[in-house]
């Protein structure tokens, strides 16, 4: 028994469902049927999965009423979640009430925006968050180029792959955020003062980077397609790394609501296209820092919080003292206690 959905649209909301529908074209191939009472109706079938090859069908009457059924539950929900459409997968951000991570991002498909970031857990260097919106055709250009997650390639594959991200999304689609170690230090401390810890900032720095890159989405041409410019709210999946109010409050503060941002958190959401490309970006600037700063200080910083970085950071605390180090590292490690003497 096929399964269905059926919902009254706005003509504004009947418009931006048309360009999604439009902008999934090249995974279920799409065919126009004609049908009394319709301003159109499209066929397709769904897009790979255990359920690849079965139909899909979307009608959209000329009373409002938008009418999605597929022959599988699963494909139903994937096509409704790509158009913005399943219901609640996420609190509104207006409530900024937590919840547990939504199930529905297993179905995910493009166009959608990726986030993660770099730097968290390294004493030398800045914190870089980075968000990228992708495509189908973007999404299957990453994927020939053997984009994943960071943390499975090496350096020399990041720093090969960051410039070629960019070639392929082109950099109204891409935005990153970075706190240099003095920044950095400067803002902990004030999020410490409002009793906030650690996580409230990487969702402040990941909330700037997506309010960055809907700037970029919502000003800049781009080239012509149906998938540009791209509808609002974005679909965003971002890696979960804290409880959900904590992203939901910081989005808030960056004014970004619910008709900006549709936001999906599950934790290793690397495994997504758009978030593996988040994390390369994120990682290459890192990469790219952590080299000026290196050249900056005279001598080899390394990278996490190894024994090797404490002896760094003391050969750089005795040439430049405490204040100078701040320059070069994130001050409330507790790294620091093993490098400044008391």
């Amino acid at each position: 028994m096929p399964h269905h959905h059926k919902t009254k649209l706005s003509p504004a909301a009947q418009a931006r469902t048309k360009t999604q529908l439009q902008s999934l074209q090249t995974l279920y191939q799409w065919q126009p049927k004609a049908e009394q009472h319709c301003a159109y109706r499209w066929d397709g079938t769904a897009a790979g999965g255990a359920h690849g090859g079965c139909w899909v069908r979307v009608k959209q009457f000329t009373n409002g009423t938008l009418y999605v059924e597929a022959a599988e539950a699963k494909d139903l929900t994937t096509l409704l979640q790509a158009l913005g459409l399943e219901a609640a997968p996420t609190p509104a951000l207006a409530t900024g009430e937590s919840s547990a991570p939504p199930t529905g991002t297993a179905g995910l498909v493009p166009p959608y925006v990726g986030c993660d970031e770099s730097g968290k857990g390294d004493y030398f260097g800045p914190l870089v968050a980075a968000c990228v919106w992708v495509t189908p055709t973007t999404a299957q250009q990453l994927q020939a180029l053997g984009v994943a997650d960071c943390k499975t390639l090496t350096n020399a594959k990041v720093q090969a792959l960051g410039p070629a991200i960019l070639q392929v999304v082109g950099p109204h689609a891409l935005a990153l955020v970075e706190l240099p170690p003095a920044q950095y230090n400067t803002v902990y401390a004030q999020f410490v003062q409002r009793g906030k810890k650690l996580n409230a900032l990487l969702a402040h720095v990941h909330a700037s980077a997506l309010a960055a890159l809907c700037q970029k989405l919502a000003n800049e041409g781009g080239e012509a397609s149906p998938t540009f410019p791209p509808t609002f709210p974005l679909t965003v999946l971002v890696d979960q790394f804290a409880n959900p109010s904590v992203m939901h409050t910081a989005l808030q503060a960056c004014q970004l609501g619910s008709g900006h941002l549709r936001l999906l958190q599950q934790p290793k959401a690397e495994a997504f296209i758009a978030v593996a490309a988040a994390s390369i970006i994120a990682r290459h600037r890192f990469l790219q820092r952590m080299e000026e700063l290196s050249a900056q200080a005279g001598l080899n910083l390394p990278l996490g919080a190894s024994e090797a970085v404490l002896r760094a950071a003391r050969q750089l605390h005795r040439q430049v003292g405490s204040e100078g180090l701040q320059r070069y590292v994130k001050w409330h490690f507790k790294s620091t206690q093993s490098v400044v003497p008391y």
